[in-house]
């Protein structure tokens, strides 16, 4: 849960963060609030990480981020 509330505060904060999520660019997780997560490594051990991913992908947060991000 508190990854992904910290990637979804990420990612609705700065343009970067969330076309690094859209691409799968897994950089944005080496940023501090992650490292205090458990990192990278953690990253790696998240079960069904890509499933959450893509949900959140689809979430109406992220596509506003989205439609914000381009105009």
């Amino acid at each position: 849960q508190r990854w992904v509330e910290t990637i979804a505060n990420l990612i609705t904060s700065t343009p970067e963060a969330l076309d690094k999520f859209l691409k799968d660019d897994h950089s944005i997780f080496q940023r501090p609030q992650f490292n205090q997560l458990g990192g990278i490594t953690a990253l790696r051990t998240f079960e069904n990480r890509n499933i959450v991913f893509e949900s959140l992908k689809n979430t109406t947060l992220v596509q506003q981020a989205v439609k914000g991000a381009i105009l």
